[in-house]
């Protein structure tokens, strides 16, 4: 989530937020080499596989809720800013921080327990969508 934060920020100013959020929340479930012909390769499965490790084991899904409730603030600090509100504790910045800390949640829950057949992250764009 802090590194949804960070994307957030760097994400083009005219670009709308909600496809801001998106495009952020995507870039962090990509695998690293993404834009190569190596993104069909054996790092990329691995990738994928480290990916769905996070979220079937629930001892470390339990974790990473935690950890992504603890970094809302930050999420809701870049909507903020994004949107030019005043404070990150407005209805506006925390009710969207609040959406992609749930959206998240949900698809990565969702998608070992449906097959986790394919990547997450056409998932993260359908539900943002």
């Amino acid at each position: 989530m802090l590194r949804i934060a960070d994307e957030l920020r760097a994400r083009p100013a005219g670009e709308p937020l909600w496809t801001a959020v998106a495009n952020a929340v995507a870039a962090q479930f990509e695998p690293p080499d993404r834009k190569s012909e190596a993104a069909r390769s054996p790092d990329a499965n691995r990738w994928m596989e480290r990916i769905r490790f996070l979220f079937t084991g629930p001892a470390i899904h339990a974790e990473v809720l935690k950890a992504s409730a603890a970094a809302q603030g930050d999420v809701a600090k870049a909507s903020a800013e994004r949107t030019r509100a005043r404070r990150a504790n407005e209805w506006h910045p925390q009710l969207s921080a609040g959406v992609v800390i749930a959206v998240v949640g949900l698809v990565l829950e969702r998608w070992p327990r449906d097959g986790a057949s394919g990547p997450v992250v056409p998932l993260i764009r359908r539900a943002f969508g």
